[in-house]
This record gives C-alpha cells, sequence and structure tokens, in this order.
C-alpha cells in the first residue's frame, strides 16, 4: 500500500473545480506521498491512464436542483471497478463533491472473482443502487451512508472526507497494468485452445 497525502493546497485546488456548473476530471501525480502535479480538463470523459498514474479525479457541480451531488453514481462505482481492477490503469479514483472528498478503489479479488466481477459488477451496483433509491432519500446522509456500506460491501474501499479534514489515505501499489492483463488473458486463450481442441 502506497499513502497519499493531501494538503491544504491541494484540497483548495480540487474544491475550486467543483465551484463549475460542469464536470471537471485529471489526473493526480504523486511522489513519495505528495501531491506533485494536479492536471485537469472540463468534462466526463476520463483521459485514461495508460502510464500508470496513481490517482485520477472528477467533480460533481454544485446543482442541487437538478442533481445529487454529494455522493459518488453507479456509473462513477462502474468506472472505478474498470480503472482500479479491469484496467489496473491507477490505484484510486477521487469524486470531489461540493461537501465530500471520495477515495475510491476497487479491490481485486483473485482470476475466479474477477472473471464473475466483469460479468456481474455492473448489475449488480445498479440494483442496490436501485433499492437504496426506492427507499432513502438520495439528498440525505441517511442514503450517503447506506450507499457507502453496500459498496464496501461489494469489494470497494470506500473512504470519506469532509474539506478541511487531513487527508492521508492508503492506496493499492499497481500490479499488473492493462497490458500485462492483455498478454496474460491472450496466452490463457492460447493455453485453453491447446488442451481443450488438440
Amino acid at each position: 500500500m502506497k499513502l497519499v497525502q493531501l494538503s491544504e493546497t491541494d484540497q483548495l485546488e480540487l474544491k475550486m473545480l467543483g465551484r463549475d456548473a460542469f464536470e471537471v476530471n485529471g489526473q493526480i501525480s504523486v511522489k513519495e506521498g505528495k501531491v506533485t502535479k494536479i492536471q485537469y480538463r472540463k468534462g466526463q470523459t476520463m483521459e485514461p491512464c495508460y502510464n500508470g498514474c496513481v490517482l485520477n479525479f472528477h467533480t460533481h457541480p454544485p446543482d442541487y436542483d437538478t442533481l445529487y451531488p454529494d455522493h459518488p453514481s453507479a456509473t462513477d462505482f462502474k468506472y472505478i471497478h474498470k480503472a482500479t481492477c479491469q484496467l489496473k490503469e491507477l490505484s484510486a479514483h477521487l469524486v470531489c463533491t461540493p461537501k465530500y472528498l471520495y477515495v475510491i478503489y476497487y479491490k481485486c479479488k483473485n482470476p475466479i472473482f474477477q472473471c464473475f466481477d466483469l460479468f456481474t459488477i455492473r448489475s449488480r451496483i445498479d440494483a442496490k443502487f436501485k433499492k437504496l433509491s426506492l427507499n432513502f432519500d438520495r439528498a440525505g446522509e441517511d442514503f450517503r451512508q447506506a450507499w457507502m456500506k453496500e459498496m464496501c460491501a461489494t469489494g470497494f474501499n470506500v473512504q470519506r472526507y469532509s474539506w478541511g479534514d487531513e487527508i492521508r489515505f492508503l492506496v493499492p501499489e499497481f500490479r499488473l497494468n492493462f497490458y500485462q492483463k492483455l498478454i496474460f488473458v491472450i496466452l490463457l486463450v492460447i493455453a485453453a485452445r491447446v488442451i481443450f481442441f488438440t
């Protein structure tokens, strides 16, 4: 695990990016536990981290009239699973909301469970979100707490901080990156073909 600390200056920069009426996303470079660079751009589409960035982030605009900005969405969790486990292109993702900063990653399991997750994680996330949305007010703290609890039970590590807190957290070290996994899958398919079809 790698320790990361966000200074007051880092927090202020991320919080200020969240004041716009549109989403901002970007990548965070970390060296020896300290943020060295925050790069960002306007929009919802994440730039891939094929070079092994440690963190990336996106903001939720402070639109309380048409959105519920103070918790990660189901779409956010699906992306986080893909980026931190399936592709392993980064260690964790930060969701910057008007009230909170969430640090989230998926705790990858062995390859058998990863295959199961590959085919079921999206529907499991959607089902849990729908169930909680029917039982709680999405604008309330009860929903946020239940949502975090459900996502932790699903296999995510979810840490929430208020802006201004001392923000220090551990994230996984890189294991296999996207290209290493692709090579592994190709070798696995070739081995299966040799074993089962010859």
